[in-house]
Parts: C-alpha cells; structure tokens; sequence
C-alpha cells in the first residue's frame, strides 16, 4: 500500500481548506500502541489525525493591527483603547489603577483625571509618565524594576504617540452603555448583510482579500455541526443538494433551528457556563439530582425563549408573581455551586465560599466580569470595590436552606418534577384521599353507634372486665410439658428449654369486638420469681394473635395489636413491652419483666382492635416466643383473658398531665412575625412567675385550667390586630416514650417541646377540631409543651388532645359526654368525634377505613419516593445581612452593606424590587453595557471559534479588546432591539458571507492575520468532545435519540472515580450503563466534578467546578488514542463499517467506499482518495487474512473483513477533516 497517500488523505492541518491537501507528508515515528491492529495500519491510524495548526508567532505590533483593526496597521495616531489602555492596563494598574488601599502616590491611570496629571497633551518630553518611563534612575523609573514588567521599546513609542497626537483618553469600551433609540431590522438576512459591512470595512483596511463561499457541501456540515451538535444525515444531504432554489440555504437553516438537536446542542454551551453537574464537588463528591435543570435549559433554548427571560428565569424565577415549577426549576441556577459536607467544615465558612461562588458566577456569567478579584480587596484592574463586590453577594446571601449539604441528593430547598404518567398518578391518589378523608369526618352509622356506647361507658365509668380464656390446645415447640388448670392457667411442668415457643389454643365467643387481650404471669407465693430462668427473668421475644372461624374455615387470620402496655418493665428501650409486637424475632429484644430484681408475678394488656369472630366454633390461638439470647427466659405460669373494652394502664406508669399556663396575647406587626423569633419562655425552662417584656409591655404566665382537651376553647385577641398567644403544659412521664399530641383551630401555630421545634401550623382559616397530629418524643421525668397561637386578626379559637393508653381520660371529658347531645354546639360535637374516632374507636368498619387510607398513602409515598427532585432557591423572608469580609475572611466581618449593584455601572431601576428579580431587570434594562454584549460574543463564539472579544470571560481592562468593537455594539443593540430573539440571532450570524465562506488560506493570510480574527475566510477548528462522540456514533447508526431525563453513564476506564472517591461516597464506584443509555447524547452524560467524563476531558471539556465561558483548545497525543481505541469510538467504527457494507442497491467495492466517505464527511471522494482508501481497504484485509488471531481480537469472530471495514471506518471517523468543522 501506499503509505503516503494514507497520510495525505489524514494529515491536512486545522486551517487546510478541504481542497488544499497538503501533497507529501514525512511518515511519523509513532509506536504501535495495540496488538489488535497491524503496526503500519496502527501507525497510520495516528496519523490520521493531524496536529491542530499551530502558527509561528509573528511580530507583537502585526498581531495588534490584526487584532484591533478599528484601525489601519500604518495609522499614525495610536488609538486608547486598542493601544494605550492595555499598557496602562498591563503594567500600571496594579498601583495606580482601582484599587483604593494599594494605590501608589494617590495617582490613578484608570481615570481621565489622573491621566491629566501626568501628561502634556501634545508635549511629549514635558510629560511626567514619559520621564518616569524613560528615566535611567531606578527610583524613578515606571514601572519600578523589582514588578519584572518592564515596557517594550514599541510600548514606549507607542506612548510617547499617543501623547503627541493630543493623548485622548476614552472610557473602557465595554462599560459604554449601548444606544437605546437605535432600531434594526427584525429580517436576519439584513442583520447578516450589516454583519459583513463592518468585516469587510475592516479587512479592507489591512487589505486583505476575502474568501469566497464555500461549496455547498461544505456549508451544510459546518451548519448542521454548528446547530446541532450532529454531521448531516444522508437524506438531508439528498434534500439540500436538490434543492437549487436560491434560499436553500435558509431554508436548511431555519429546519436545523426548529430541531430539537438544536437545544441539545447550543444548550450545552450554557451547561458548560453556569458548571452544570450532577455532583456536588467537593470531599464525598456524593450525586446531586439536578438534572431537571438541565433539561429546562435545552427546552427554553428550543422554544426560543427571549433571552431576557431566559436571565430572568434562571435568576429569580422562584421570585416571579405564582412562580410556575418551571420557573423555579430555572431558579437552581443558583445552586449550581459546589458544595461540601465534610466533617471538618466550619459552617460560616462554606455559607461564604457559596455566597462568594455564586456572586462569582454572577460576574462571569452575566457581567462578564472578574468580580471574585475585589473578594479580599478593591479589583486591581477594574471598577470593582470590594464593598461593591458584597453588596452584590448580598443578594444571594439568604437561601432558606442550609448551607452544607448533607451529603444528599436533594440538599433542601428542592422540589418534585414529576413525568406526565406520575402527575397523573398523584392526582388520582389526590382525589382519592380527599374522599377518604371526607368519608373520615362525615357521618358513618356504625361508628356512631360505637360513640354513643363509649360516651355511655365514661359517662358510668364502668370498668374493664377480663374473661378467662379456657385453652384446649397446649404445645410446647421444644416438647417441654405444659398442662392446663381449671383457671385456665398454663404451666411449664418440665425444665424450660433454651429457646421455646409456647402455643395456646382456646375457644372464642363470637359476635364480640373483643378490644383487648390481657396476659398475666402468675406465681403460686408472692415472694416467687416469675421466670423459669436461674435468675427468674424472662424476655417475651414475641406473641401472635390468631383467629379461625366460619368466615374463613380451616385457616388462622392473624389479628394486629394495636398497642400494648405492662405493669413491670425493664431498663432499656430493647426491653420495652413494644418489642414484643413488633412483627420481629431479634433474640437481643423482646419485653424483660426484670424477674431477677423484682419478685412477683406480672401483667400485660395488648389492645387489639379487629377481634370479631362468626360461628360457634371459632378458635383463638396465641403463641408465645421466647426465643432471646438469654436461655430458659420464659414464663413458669400464665393465664390470658378477653375483655371487650380498653384497659387502663396502671397507675404508676401513666403519662400525667400538669396545668395549662398562658402568656400573651402579645401583639404583633403582621401575622408572619408571629412564627419568627421566641416567645414568653419558649423553648427554655418553664417559671411559672416569670415576667416577660414585649414592645415595653410586661406580661406574666397566668394559670389557665379552664383551658381543656376536646373542647373548643375561645382564646384572647387584641382587636383587629394580629397577635401571639402562648400556652403550656408539662407532661411528666414514668419513662422516655412516646405519645401524639393533637391540635386543630382556626390560627395558625407552632408546638415546641422542650428546645425542639415539633411542628409549625401556618394556614388562618375554619375551625378544624384536633386537624393536626404531632408525635411528642417524652423524656423520662419532667416535659416542657409550649403552643404557639398565631392569630391573624380574627377571634381564636382552638382544641388540643393526646393519644396514647398511658394518659388517662380526662375528668371533663366525662363531664362533656354526660351533656345531650342536642345541647353541643357543632364545633364541640365535631371535636369530640375527631377525639373518639382519633384516639378510642376500634370499630370494625373505622379500622377498614383506616387501613384503606394508609394503604392508598403508602403507595402515594412510595410514588412520591420514585418521583425525581431538583435543587430550586427558596429566599428566607427576611434577608440576612451581608457585610464586607476583611480581606475575604468569613470570621472578620466589617461594615455592613446594603443590596447594590457595582456602581461604575448603570443605576439600579427606582422601580425594582431590591431582590434577584430586581437583580435580572436591572441587566436586561434597555441600555445596560454588558449584558447583551456578553451575550452575543459567545453566541459568536460557539460559531466561529473565538469571539470578537477572545477573552469571552473578561469583558474588563485584562481581557483583550473587541476584534471589531462596532459591530460588536451594533450586535447588541440588534439583539437587545429584535426582542432577545436568540434563534433570530444565529441564524443572521450563519446567513452572513462572513460564516459561509471557504476556510481556504494563502502566505498573505498567515502573515497578516494568523488566527483569522478579521474573518476573511470560514471559521475551522476541532469538534468539542461531545460533537466528536455523538458524530462518531451517529454516522454509525447508534446515537440514541430520546430527550431528557436522568444522566447516562457511558462506560469508561476501571478505577477511575474510585481514585478520586472516599470508601463513604455513592460515587466512589462507577458502574456503566447499559443498553441503550450508553447511546444517548453527551449532553445527557453524567458529570462528576471530581472526575469528569475522561473522554470529555481528555478532548478539553472542563470539570465544571467553575464557569467555563471558553473551553481551551489542545494536541495531545492521547487525545488520537482515545478517538482511535475508546470503547465508543471503536464501537462506532464497527457499527459504520457494517453500515457500509450493509447497503442494499450497491454492488461495488468503490460505491461502498464512496457511501462511507459521503456519509462522513458530507462530500464525495476524489479519484485519489478513491484509489487510496480501496489500497487501505486491501492491505489491512490482506493482513487480518494472514493473521486471524488479530481480527478475532478485534471483531466477533475472525472475520477480516469486517475487521478490515472497521479499520477503513475508524480511518475515516479520525481524519482532521472529520474531527475538524
């Protein structure tokens, strides 16, 4: 074969146009990197891959025309901003510029003023700045010799010109505010005829020829690459080249745009801008699911949406009046930031370094601007104070959430973004709980009866009775004997075994609610232990409760225990009566009765609810499990009995309840300040003669029993003023358990229980009896309970009750059960269903409601589990204070500054909100100097490969000034005129001649303008790494097109997170997708900061730790091994080989290689490309012939050629034609 012809069908340089192939190329010495490939065709297949053109440097002035051609390279009259202020900018205004407390004699370069004072326009040798400058003292000269940045003698002379020609000062070119009466066409065609009235203007004072357009094919890759991220397809390749019509080119265009690859595509860039990940970045790196932002970005992007709106979104949507969710997802671009849990993390720390990130992503994003350099100080370079600089941070200082992440997914505030199936789904289950709940608070005949029987039962106080059951089966599970008394009592006969379950059988009435079973553990003599063990303890592991009977014949229905409650306990929560329901053998728990501390016997009552039984032969079985680690823990003698009502639990073990004390009502300014701050002594210790102050007012706790559970109790209010009302209780308790504490008004209010915040109630409305229910977390001894009532300026009124067995009912309940009925008023007789219902009803048909509505929310939770969220930004209701941090240090806060915006800029609207939606109308007022400006220079970017400012991140005196600052200014006026119109705008860029022409270049170019930055040819450079992937993998066939959703994990290299990864992180470990996942778009691939996708990075896509507005542009030679040997790439190149050699309707070898060629680069081959890839074809088939061990290493099989197409695909997908627009 002939391998320079190989190599010259590879190696064309960046800037060679496609039909200007270099005609000889020396071979490279590469070695061979693969023992699938042959060493020649593996040589060649790195050759393909040509380095990206790097220019010899040419001479600093040439470079300066070319960059700034505003004007002429022989004009005599030097320019300030294209050739003074980058001096001064450069090697002055360190010390004399900005910043206040390093500047040097008071002198600033920065300023027209401070320029006057060292110059004599028109007298040049008179002039201080050029005796200091060329001073031969070193005390005097500037810039003194210890910087090391001494002026070139070009830059003097420069100076000393400027100075001569009358030394004009200009303000900085990006800080002019833009025109705002100026109107432009809304026709893109007569923006991109303007466009190249200023390029050419431009390129005519160099005079440098322009290029002429490219050929068809050409542009139609260039714009479809451009627009969408995706290579032509064939049949649009066949529909353009049909289409002679004079506007098929916009036709094409305005078809690319109104794809959805387009959103995909130019959304990405925005990803990369604002550092779009999926993790959070710092320490654990844990996942972040955020990825709904991601895919509104893509969806705003297709839908057009005016680019103001598109600032406004993003940075208030949560801000806007009724913020939609989308609106709000759009706010998670401020929570873009990394962000830390680590444990060694000092909280006011990392709350400043997000504060700090996200002002700094402010800056970069929207500003353009190197605001993070006035963190510590006033910016060395530009406007920027430091004071500016926090009064910037002040207003994303005050998200309602913390400032740690908690190593979670969904660090808070987020919100659910569910599909359209799940949204669905929760409205289903919506409507069903409204029913429920419904059917809950209205009328059910059975249950009322049971109130009115229960009502009648505290009315008599008629206590429990208890009916012996008489078993008739008695099994050990360990054989030990048991025999049975006449009292129905059981006893262990035999020694007791290790482990044992006893099993209890007996007959059962039917036609009774049997509510509770009650367990006692006997002994024949007081002073006798009741266990069987050495010590006399036992551990109850568990016990069941089942029935049989007509209605479900010959089979045991378990029967739930509701709760339970004992006379003797032991120490510790493992040992608690609890454990013995609990549905679990753990051998370390179950209920203790302390047999070796305490003699006697014990008692045990189990409250079970659904105990009914039909027929005359039903059957009860109880099985008892001692099955704890301690051995022979069991019962020597028990009996159990039935009782058709509640227990009371024993005295000693009862919940007690205390007075109830107010303080208030303390009046307030609006309702909302009622659920901030403390109150009377909430949240303290509770003294009952504690005086409190509030707006100069003294106020003490009075005594308040007439305030009682169930019953609706009107509260005091200050007229038609909002006020707070506080009430407390304690609640003493035998031990640490818990108990649910119920409320319901028509205020809202706050519980506290101790230091704790238990819940919070924020909603004024109807009176809602005991609405609420809160679990209180009880302490053994003594429990503070404070209320919170807020009143929003109405009469008050509120219920409160608790559950639970160990409270006792309260004496004026069974007062208020003894009024008539027909004597309740309906709120009382509304509270005391709630409470008979909530707290006492065991009523067959209230339990079945019940268990329907726990059914329906546990599976509306476990939706609600499965349903995707997204990080938003909630503001706090009233902002925190910002203050500027001496030299950035979170600790050593100073004066405290308001919300502002930097003050060298345009004036804050009077008619804004002082928030971030204030923030977002401020940039896109009419006017503003750099939002637009920022904006459409990386529109132009994405386009043409380098902005017309190159610096797309630094719009300030460090970055590098505009190529064509006019048509720079113009194009912001034109966008900011036509309605932030973003699709308008690129399809004018890509209509212009500018973007159309051949990228073909000559010695006068190369010379003149190196980088093309006066654009007399076609934009050419390498694809970014994910257009390389998807074009690789949709000329083959396999890009999966599907939209949106969670990030796919493509495979990569083992070990690579884990490098990078704590043991303690959910991505230490990397495991790949599979299926189609692996397939879809890059901009869907997952993106962890601490490790970003090593086929993106290796090709110079960013970590995404911070924004990126231009991505850097390297050669390296790892980067041809990976498009050459990555697990994708070379799948790509498999599957297009077989495309190739799949096509029906073509019979020859040449049309294949021709339908290949086409297919990937949009163009037919020449007869020598021709002749060279069928010679390429032949000699690697000749060679996987001869070594078919080699062909089954790299294809399934030993098929050489298939193996051979795959080389010829791999050859094509890696030629600088291919991986280059």
């Amino acid at each position: 074969m002939n391998h320079q012809a190989r190599v010259r069908l590879g190696r064309k340089g960046v800037n060679a146009p496609l039909d200007e192939m270099p005609t000889k190329t020396q071979p490279s010495s590469r070695p061979n990197c693969s023992p699938t490939l042959p060493a020649i065709i593996m040589h060649r297949r790195i050759s393909a891959i040509a380095p990206f053109a790097t220019i010899a440097a040419v001479p600093a002035m040439v470079l300066f025309a070319v960059i700034l051609p505003a004007a002429t390279a022989t004009a005599a009259d030097p320019d300030f901003a294209r050739d003074i202020r980058p001096i001064l900018s450069d090697h002055c205004f360190a010390c004399h510029g900005p910043d206040e407390a390093e500047r040097a004699a008071g002198l600033r370069l920065d300023t027209a003023d401070g320029v006057a004072d060292v110059i004599d326009p028109g007298d040049v040798d008179a002039s201080e700045l050029v005796l200091r400058i060329t001073s031969d003292d070193t005390d005097q000269l500037m810039p003194p010799p210890k910087y090391h940045k001494p002026l070139s003698d070009a830059q003097k002379t420069t100076l000393r010109d400027w100075i001569a020609s009358g030394g004009q000062f200009d303000s900085h070119w990006s800080f002019e505010p833009l025109p705002t009466d100026e109107v432009t066409s809304p026709d893109p065609a007569v923006a991109a005829n303007q466009i190249d009235q200023f390029i050419e203007a431009a390129a005519g004072e160099v005079g440098l020829p322009l290029n002429g357009r490219a050929d068809r094919r050409t542009m139609l890759r260039r714009v479809c690459l451009d627009l969408t991220g995706l290579p032509p397809t064939r049949d649009q390749i066949q529909e353009f080249l049909s289409d002679t019509s004079p506007d098929a080119y916009e036709k094409l265009v305005d078809r690319l745009i109104q794809s959805p690859h387009f959103g995909q595509h130019v959304g990405r860039y925005w990803l990369d801008l604002v550092r779009y990940a999926d993790t959070h970045g710092l320490h654990l790196d844990n996942y972040r699911e955020m990825w709904s932002y991601r895919d509104w970005v893509i969806e705003a992007v297709n839908a057009n949406m005016p680019f103001d709106q598109f600032i406004t979104d993003q940075l208030a949507g949560d801000l806007l009046p009724d913020a939609t969710d989308k609106e709000r997802i759009a706010s998670g671009f401020n929570r873009l930031n990394v962000t830390t849990n680590e444990g060694g993390s000092i909280y006011d720390e990392v709350f400043a370094r997000n504060c700090m990130d996200r002002t700094d992503a402010f800056g970069t994003v929207f500003l353009g601007l190197t605001t993070g350099c006035a963190v510590c100080h006033d910016h060395k370079f530009d406007p920027i104070s430091q004071k500016d600089y926090y009064s910037l941070y002040a207003f994303f200082n005050s998200l309602d959430g913390r400032a740690m992440d908690g190593n979670v997914k969904d660090h808070q505030p987020v919100i659910s973004v569910p599909d359209q199936n799940q949204q669905s789904l929760l409205q289903e289950f919506k409507t069903t709980l409204a029913e429920l709940e419904a059917e809950k608070k209205g009328p059910i005949e059975s249950v009322d009866a049971a109130q009115r029987v229960w009502e009648s039962s505290l009315a008599e106080q008629v206590a429990a009775q208890f009916r012996p059951l008489l078993p008739t089966e008695v099994s050990s599970e360990a054989k030990v004997e048991m025999k049975t008394l006449a009292d129905g009592s059981v006893v262990l006969v035999g020694d007791a075994a290790a482990k044992d379950t006893t099993t209890i059988v007996a007959a059962i009435p039917s036609g009774v609610q049997w509510q509770t079973l009650y367990l006692e553990a006997l002994v024949d003599r007081p002073e006798d232990r009741v266990g069987a063990s050495s010590n006399g303890n036992v551990v109850l592991t568990e016990i069941t409760i089942e029935t049989m009977d007509a209605s479900v014949p010959g089979q045991w229905v378990e029967v739930p225990i509701a709760s339970a409650f004992a006379d003797v306990e032991q120490s510790g929560d493992q040992f608690r009566i609890e454990r013995a329901h609990d549905g679990k053998l753990d051998a370390g728990k179950g209920w203790a009765v302390a047999g070796h501390q305490q003699v006697g016997g014990r008692s045990a009552w189990f409250v079970i609810p659904s105990l009914v039984v039909e027929g005359d032969d039903a059957k009860i079985r109880i099985q008892l499990k001692y099955q704890s680690q301690f051995a022979n823990h069991q019962f020597k003698k028990v009996r159990l009995s039935l009782s058709d009502s509640i227990a009371s639990v024993p005295a000693e073990q009862r919940v007690t309840l205390g007075d109830v004390h107010t303080a208030g009502p303390f009046p307030l300014s609006k309702p909302a300040a009622g659920y901030e701050g403390r109150f009377a002594s909430e949240q303290l210790e509770f003294k009952s003669d504690e005086v409190f102050k509030h707006d100069n007012r003294s106020y003490t706790w009075q005594h308040r029993n007439d305030l009682a559970e169930v019953f609706v109790n009107d509260l005091p209010v200050v007229a038609d003023q909002p006020t707070a009302f506080v009430l407390h209780q304690t609640i003493h308790a035998p031990r640490d358990q818990k108990v649910t504490f119920m409320i319901g008004g028509d205020d809202g209010y706050m519980v506290f229980l101790g230091k704790d915040q238990i819940g919070v109630h924020k909603d004024a409305g109807d009176l809602e009896p005991l609405a609420d229910e809160y679990e209180l977390p009880l302490k053994k001894g003594d429990n503070d309970l404070y209320v919170r009532v807020v009143n929003h300026s109405h009469d008050s009124k509120l219920t409160f009750a608790f559950r639970s067995p160990a409270i006792a009912i309260p004496q004026q309940l069974r007062d208020l059960v003894k009024t008539p009925v027909d004597q309740r008023s309906d709120d009382v007789r509304t509270s005391l269903q709630n409470y008979y219902r909530k707290v006492y009803c065991l009523h067959p048909d209230w339990l079945a409601l019940i268990d329907q509505q726990k059914g329906t929310l546990a599976a509306h939770e476990k939706l609600k589990s499965e349903i995707p969220t997204t990080l938003v930004w909630k503001e706090l209701p009233t902002p925190r204070e910002a203050h500027v941090l001496k030299r950035g240090l979170y600790d050593q806060p100073g004066e405290v500054v308001p919300r502002s915006t930097p003050s060298f800029l345009p004036a804050f609207p009077a008619d804004a909100p002082m928030d971030r939606l204030g923030l977002a109308q401020w940039l896109t007022m009419p006017g503003h100097p750099l939002t637009a400006r920022v904006a459409v220079n990386r529109f132009w970017q994405q386009l043409f490969g380098t902005g017309l400012v190159k610096t797309s991140e630094d719009f300030g005196s460090q970055g590098e000034p505009p190529s064509h600052p006019d048509l720079l200014r113009w194009l912001a006026v034109d966008f900011q005129s036509n309605g932030w119109d973003v699709k308008r705008l690129l399809k004018s860029l890509v209509l212009t001649d500018a973007y159309c022409r051949s990228a073909k270049f000559n010695d006068q170019m190369l010379r003149v303008d190196p980088n093309n930055r006066l654009l007399t040819r076609g934009p050419r450079h390498r694809l970014d790494a994910e257009v390389l992937r998807d074009q690789s993998l949709a000329l083959a066939g396999l890009l999966v097109d599907s939209q949106g959703g969670p990030s796919v994990k493509p495979p990569q290299p083992d070990g690579l997170w884990a490098a990078v990864g704590y043991s303690g992180s959910n991505t230490v470990k990397f495991t790949a997708d599979t299926g189609d996942k692996v397939n879809r778009r890059s901009v869907y691939v997952f993106w962890k900061r601490t490790s970003a996708p090593p086929q993106m990075a290796t090709l110079d896509a960013p970590s995404r730790e911070s924004c990126t507005a231009r991505r850097e542009r390297t050669n390296t030679p790892l980067q041809a091994l990976l498009l050459m040997n990555e697990t994708q790439y070379l799948e790509a190149a498999k599957a297009l080989g077989k495309r190739a050699r799949s096509q029906s309707g073509i019979e020859s070898e040449a049309e294949r290689i021709d339908w290949l060629f086409e297919t990937v680069t949009a163009r037919l081959p020449n007869a020598r490309e021709r002749v060279e890839l069928q010679q390429l074809l032949g000699d690697t088939q000749a060679y996987y012939d001869q070594n078919p061990e080699l062909a089954a290493s790299l294809m399934e099989g030993s098929d050489a050629a298939a193996a051979a197409w795959t080389i010829l695909a791999s050859t094509m997908l890696n030629l600088d034609e291919t991986v280059s627009k």
